[in-house]
């Protein structure tokens, strides 16, 4: 269930707005009005922020996807891969975060699961700039969760750019979780196609004591287009079984390995 509230920022509701059309096909006022708490007036006028921006199409009462391939196609064909592996790899993770935290989940398909095995209590205050991560959280843990703002990415259903990074600041956190596209053992680097994403990545890893990747398998020798960071300011990886020669190679960055 979306977050129910009238206080939500425009942009975090329309950018939730954008993933439960992912997920159904379409809304419609009547039900946005239900799950925001808005009026007809601010529902309606939500979408037609959105169709003006090639978010949506609007329809009578409603929207659906701009399209016949929803917006947020690129990212649920990544939540389709390497799905066990990437569940393991979320209830680890969420192990190692302690209730005392402050934390930052970054976006993407593998964080997700990290949220979505997140236990109560939880941490005391978790920060993310994904707009889908809210809805992967045990419903007892939302109030303790804070979604920065800045420009949608529908490619990762993220907020990013200059305002993400500038919300960054005023946060310190004990723990930052990050996922990439790939991970380079040889040049010691981690790796992301989108020099948006990267920018977030590095404003939350500066701000946190610990840095924890997670990563399936298939992101060890692959190399995307931007560096998030060095493998040596990575605390921990949280990964499945790697062979052992990966394994040595990651041996002189001095960081915990963790294999599902």
């Amino acid at each position: 269930m979306l977050m129910k509230s009238s206080l939500l920022f425009g942009t975090e509701r329309q950018a939730q707005i954008l993933a439960l059309i992912g997920e159904h096909g379409s809304v419609n006022v009547a039900n946005l009005v239900a799950r925001f708490s808005i009026s007809p007036a601010t529902a309606r006028r939500d979408l037609d922020e959105m169709a003006a921006n090639g978010q949506l199409r609007r329809t009578h009462g409603g929207a659906v996807a701009r399209s016949e391939r929803q917006t947020d196609s690129a990212f649920a064909a990544r939540q389709a891969l390497h799905i066990e592996e990437k569940s393991r790899i979320g209830r680890i993770c969420a192990g190692l975060i302690g209730s005392d935290e402050t934390i930052f989940l970054d976006a993407g398909t593998t964080v997700l699961t990290v949220a979505r095995h997140i236990q109560p209590p939880g941490p005391a205050l978790i920060v993310t700039n994904s707009a889908p991560l809210p809805l992967g959280l045990p419903a007892a843990l939302r109030a303790q969760i804070y979604v920065i703002g800045g420009e949608f990415r529908a490619a990762n259903l993220s907020h990013v750019g200059a305002d993400a990074v500038a919300a960054l600041a005023t946060f310190r956190f004990s723990t930052a979780v990050i996922g990439c596209g790939g991970i380079d053992p040889e040049r010691g680097i981690v790796t992301t196609p989108s020099v948006a994403e990267a920018a977030v990545q590095r404003a939350a890893i500066m701000r946190a004591n610990r840095v924890i990747v997670v990563a399936d398998t298939s992101k060890f020798g692959a190399e995307a287009a931007v560096v998030i960071t060095a493998l040596d300011a990575v605390t921990t990886i949280v990964t499945g079984g790697l062979p052992a020669d990966t394994v040595k190679r990651l041996g002189p960055w001095n960081l915990q390995l963790v294999q599902t």
